[in-house]
């Protein structure tokens, strides 16, 4: 009795030690988004018609970019200029900010608030195409803050990350800023 007694200890004790509470798995990866706020900001901005109206906006992914002003008129951008070079120099930085013309590029393909909608839906859509291949732990977050008069996307935040701290996923963070924003007389 006590060689069986003694033989169930040994083996509670083995189990016990073989089992490794911090080496629970990591869960799957995921993205976190809320699209029913943003589908009803988009409702709400289309509900307004709005046609006419200018607004500033400037980015930060591999570095900070100029501030642009958009104008937009009957919903199509008649000019975009450089009004504010926000970035930090950095001698190390590959980017010195005497690019506008490349910026601008970038922002003539979401220079418009539908545009950044529709930016913001193909960049949820990425988001989720890249979870059936990510690494277990993976998040992808993408925050949206809304206008509250008007609905349109006042700030855009994109980030991968991994709740396993020793692997940090390449993508890194992106972030979209609108400001100034105003109506245009027709």
């Amino acid at each position: 009795m006590k060689k069986v007694l003694l033989a169930a200890m040994v083996s509670a004790l083995l189990y016990a030690c073989d089992s490794d509470p911090q080496s629970d798995p990591l869960p799957a990866p995921r993205l976190a988004f809320d699209g029913t706020a943003f589908e009803s900001a988009r409702l709400d901005w289309n509900s307004f018609g709005i046609t006419d109206y200018t607004f500033e906006v400037d980015e930060f992914h591999a570095g900070p970019k100029p501030i642009f002003r958009v104008t937009v008129r009957d919903g199509e951008i008649s000019s975009i200029e450089v009004v504010g070079k926000e970035w930090m120099y950095d001698a190390n930085s590959q980017y010195d900010g005497d690019r506008p013309e490349q910026d601008m590029a970038r922002i003539r393909e979401i220079g418009t608030i539908p545009a950044i909608f529709d930016w913001i839906d193909s960049l949820r859509e990425a988001h989720v195409r890249r979870l059936s291949s990510a690494e277990k732990g993976v998040v992808y977050t993408l925050n949206v803050t809304y206008n509250n008069e008007h609905g349109f996307p006042e700030k855009v935040k994109s980030s991968i990350s991994s709740l396993d701290s020793s692997r940090q996923p390449d993508g890194g963070y992106y972030y979209l800023r609108i400001s100034n924003f105003r109506l245009i007389a027709k």
